[in-house]
């Protein structure tokens, strides 16, 4: 610390040390500071001083802030930019091409863990070809890497840069989904959840299920046990540095879909609150009246995974399969793989 002596105390009242100062008598106080400074690093550097090397507490405190910095990295960060450049080679997939006598017929927009994957292979049942799930924007059937068009579309909404597009515009178009959807008369769970709004008002013609657990505090329950419990695993995190698949399953969803849709931007903690009202039952209330808000009602199915065949097939106009819906026997088994 800087400090400068009183007139009384200063060095030229001193006896002199001729075997340690040669120098002239210093003229300012800047030079009085800096005699002071060298003559306490002798001090420190004396054998009976403790050697300055970092501690082992001080290194673990190093290692912690490394570890906890790296994962809230901003988004806005070159480092992503590069990652994203690396991990999506060799090339970019090409976009889908959609078959005109096959159009988007369903948009599923409730949340996950509300019976999404169990909804997939309904609709898949009653003859809807190819019913796009979240798991696809990681494990694409074609085996081609299209995450990195999720990316794109997750940046647009949710970071999106002022001058791409006017104000009165919408920020994700038609085309846009078309790329990643052509193929597809059905689209389920993060990727209609995430996007419901931009896809609602992009496929007009498409009917709309908001699919739902009667029991919130349930579906808070699995949430907790499943999506926050993997996307706080450190291993995951780690792994997604080593592997191309973990990158980009926990770059598109940890980082980008499930914050932004769980309004958890600064972590999950909040998620896991319990009580009406608390952790995420305000994000759910929320996004069901924003469907209400949008969809006109004779579009608009509200369906729970226990209601089974009968109001799913009246809605869409099938015939009801004479075999027993499996929908709650698909939800109950995949609840009791993730738990």
């Amino acid at each position: 610390m800087a400090m400068s002596l009183p007139r009384s105390r200063q060095l030229k009242d001193r006896p002199e040390l001729r075997s340690k100062v040669s120098s002239p008598e210093p003229s300012s106080d800047h030079e009085t500071r800096h005699v002071l400074n060298g003559k306490t690093r002798v001090a420190s550097d004396s054998p009976g001083s403790p050697p300055s090397s970092k501690t082992p507490s001080s290194l673990i405190t190093t290692i912690h802030t490394l570890f906890t910095t790296l994962p809230s990295l901003p988004l806005s960060s070159p480092i992503w930019t590069f990652l994203e450049h690396v991990y999506r080679l060799p090339n970019p997939p090409p976009p889908r091409i959609r078959d005109p006598s096959r159009p988007m017929r369903i948009i599923c927009v409730g949340f996950p863990r509300t019976g999404t994957e169990s909804l997939a292979q309904a609709l898949s049942h009653l003859g809807y070809s190819h019913v796009y799930h979240g798991w696809d924007i990681i494990f694409d059937p074609s085996n081609l890497c299209y995450s990195p068009c999720w990316v794109r579309l997750a940046r647009k909404k949710f970071y999106p840069d002022p001058g791409d597009h006017p104000q009165s515009q919408p920020v994700i178009t038609r085309a846009d989904f078309e790329e990643l959807l052509g193929h597809c008369q059905a689209v389920t769970d993060a990727p209609a959840s995430v996007f419901a709004a931009e896809l609602i008002a992009a496929y007009p013609e498409a009917k709309v299920v908001l699919n739902m657990r009667r029991d919130e505090a349930k579906w808070q329950e699995s949430l907790v046990k499943t999506i926050i419990k993997a996307n706080e695993s450190w291993a995951f995190w780690i792994a997604s540095w080593l592997d191309r698949e973990c990158f980009w399953a926990w770059h598109v969803y940890a980082r980008l879909l499930w914050p932004s849709l769980f309004r958890c931007v600064g972590g999950y903690g909040e998620l896991g609150r319990k009580g009406r009202g608390g952790g995420g039952m305000w994000v759910w209330t929320e996004h069901c009246d924003m469907i209400r808000g949008l969809v006109p009602p004779d579009r608009l199915l509200e369906w729970h995974i226990e209601d089974g065949w009968e109001p799913l097939c009246k809605f869409l106009g099938k015939e009801t399969p004479l075999s027993p819906c499996q929908c709650g026997c698909w939800w109950l088994e995949s609840e009791r793989r993730a738990m």
